[in-house]
């Protein structure tokens, strides 16, 4: 006889398991099929978990996330709404709130829908809880029970990006609160989205707020991803400097879609510390990976020399290496080789902004954002959101119909 207590618990340790590795899957980016999979071995362990007798447990913050995807498979969590949302609210669960968000991601927003809205109407939450809420999932989810700013004046973190992704919202409504609210680290996704949104409508003053948040808060990624998702020439200097100050990644460089950036490229690629990052962004740019040579740390007896000489292993196996760098103790890595770059570029059109080889289109990145997962294929899809004149809806990582559904949508 199979032991119960034994399986239960091979399915549980599987599950977890299974939610760290989504987790590192999503950090950068993911493909489709490595994503598909991953979540289809993890609905198989929750759906046996979810069949088990066993009551759900929050007391355990490590185990949150596993327990909501079993609660969410449960007929009871979709017949049962009254009930449900009052077990999850008097088990103080969305004080965990990223844990909440991963596992509606896991589980699909659409099971989830009845219980939130149910949730936000009866005022289960603090305010501002429910406003995050509403934020992460607008405009699938409606604030209307939600006591909206008032003569512009703006409460909680939340507020802004949920009315800004609301098909309704009127940007002159909020620009005055926006301006005033720069410089507020806690707000900073708020005007991520306002920038959007702005630049999405069109508005005259959208480079003027850019420039000032840039301004005022010149490192800020926040600031710098929407100005990235804007598409506008103009920031392309400051975001070169923002890569040179480690303030985003150069791949980031490849959603703008600004001629400049290849040229930006060629000359990162000369130096050590951003090498093999820019030779990830030439790829996703060109669509045409770099010829990458083995480097070797050596020794240098020079003081005026680089206290962490690294050296190129030439092809002739020459004394005379090219000087790479590199932080002390990289013994081992690539380099990827600038004239290789050089050789290429003079086969591109100075003139065009390129994505995988072809001429940068919104359209191209819904494609790719068809077969992708994880973070650049969501800031894909905020950069598509910023100029598509449809308010198409996708939740980034939800692997479900809705998602194939808005995208195939747009991209037509």
């Amino acid at each position: 006889m199979i032991n119960q207590d034994l399986l239960f618990q091979k399915h549980l340790a599987g599950a977890e398991s299974l939610i760290n590795r989504r987790a590192r899957l999503l950090k950068k980016a993911c493909n489709g099929a490595q994503h598909q999979a991953t979540r289809q071995k993890l609905i198989g362990h929750l759906s046996y978990l979810a069949d088990f007798p066993n009551e759900i447990d929050f007391t355990d913050a490590k185990t949150i996330t596993c327990q909501l995807c079993v609660l969410a498979l449960q007929p009871r969590f979709s017949r049962e709404v009254e009930r449900v949302a009052t077990e999850l609210t008097e088990a103080n669960v969305f004080d965990h709130l990223t844990l909440v968000f991963e596992a509606i991601d896991i589980t699909g927003f659409t099971l989830w829908k009845a219980v939130l809205q149910y949730i936000i109407l009866r005022s289960l939450l603090p305010d501002d809880v429910s406003w995050k809420l509403v934020a992460r999932f607008s405009p699938l989810l409606e604030p209307s029970s939600l006591v909206s700013p008032t003569k512009g004046v703006l409460f909680y973190p939340g507020q802004l990006s949920a009315l800004a992704c609301q098909s309704t919202f009127v940007v002159d409504s909020m620009l005055n609160p926006a301006f005033q609210l720069i410089g507020e680290q806690a707000f900073e996704a708020d005007l991520y989205w306002f920038a959007l949104r702005l630049n999405k409508s069109g508005h005259h003053q959208t480079s003027e707020f850019m420039r000032r948040w840039l301004d005022v808060v010149p490192g800020s990624p926040w600031a710098l991803r929407a100005s990235i998702a804007s598409g506008r020439a103009e920031f392309a200097s400051a975001l070169h400097q923002a890569v040179k100050n480690e303030n985003i990644e150069a791949v980031e460089l490849a959603l703008h879609g600004c001629p400049e950036h290849l040229v930006f490229c060629l000359e990162l690629l000369k130096h050590p510390r951003f090498n093999m990052q820019a030779a990830e962004l030439w790829e996703r740019l060109t669509a045409t990976p770099l010829t990458k040579r083995a480097r070797i740390q050596t020794v240098v007896s020079n003081s005026d020399a680089d206290a962490s000489g690294d050296h190129v292993a030439t092809s002739n196996g020459g004394g005379n290496g090219e000087k790479v760098g590199g932080d002390a103790g990289d013994d081992v890595g690539e380099w990827a080789c600038p004239d290789d770059a050089e050789n290429q570029y003079r086969q591109l059109d100075p003139s065009l902004a390129y994505w995988r080889g072809q001429p940068f289109s919104q359209k191209a990145l819904v494609i790719e954002s068809l077969h992708s997962y994880g973070a650049h294929s969501e800031r894909m899809l905020h950069t598509v959101w910023a100029h598509c004149q449809t308010n198409f809806v996708c939740l980034p990582n939800e692997p479900n119909r809705q998602r194939q559904a808005s995208l195939k949508e747009v991209a037509t």
